[in-house]
């Protein structure tokens, strides 16, 4: 896997060498995040799980403790991408032939195959599944269960719900929303959002979403 990190990656091939790793967000998620550093750091590395808006120190490294929300875009302008580290589960398996963006979080059980490609700031969620040749965008999140199947294409910012499937070479546009469980037939158009199988156009996405 290539990954672009603001420190060694978690992949397994190296260990963090920051004085302490930072979690923003003290939520459900931010539990699952911490679980990725385990073995990947090193014993003076200290892991953190604070509140969002908590103010680290200059030489942390920071990562996100939450989901799809707001916050992420107004943190990063605060303290800048480079400092954002990525968070890969011990349990995930990324293909070597993936190329993966600065600060992706994969949690457990999730699959990454060849040829994928991914953005910044991607959330792949618990056991979902990436097949070959996906593009997904920056800050789009694949939740638990969902699958990409080959060729699809999940556009930034865009929600892909728990369990649902994305037919091969199918794409979720811009800001979309696929509701859990549907399975997409057709191209999803930027800021829509759809539901059941296969999956129907409920209404578009407002600003405050």
């Amino acid at each position: 896997m290539v990954a672009q990190t603001a420190v060694e990656d978690a992949t397994g091939s190296g260990v963090h060498r920051m004085r302490r790793i930072v979690i923003l967000g003290n939520g459900g998620h931010s539990a699952g995040v911490a679980e990725c550093f385990i073995g990947k750091v090193q014993p003076n590395t200290e892991v953190i799980i604070v509140p969002w808006d908590f103010m680290p120190e200059p030489d942390d490294a920071l990562t996100f403790g939450m989901g799809p929300t707001p916050h992420k875009k107004k943190l990063l302008e605060l303290h800048g991408q480079e400092r954002f580290c990525s968070a890969i589960h011990p349990s995930a398996t990324v293909s070597r032939r993936a190329v993966c963006g600065s600060a992706i979080q994969i949690m457990a059980g999730a699959i990454i195959q060849a040829k994928v490609w991914t953005g910044k700031n991607v959330l792949i969620n618990t056991g979902a599944i990436v097949e070959h040749d996906c593009d997904v965008g920056d800050f789009a999140f694949i939740a638990p269960g969902a699958v990409l199947l080959g060729k699809a294409i999940v556009e930034e910012n865009a929600f892909v719900g728990g369990n649902a499937t994305v037919l091969p070479g199918r794409t979720v546009g811009k800001d979309a929303i696929v509701g859990a469980g549907a399975v997409v037939t057709n191209d999803i158009q930027p800021r829509e959002i759809v539901a059941g199988v296969p999956a129907r156009h409920l209404r578009w996405r407002r600003d405050d979403e």
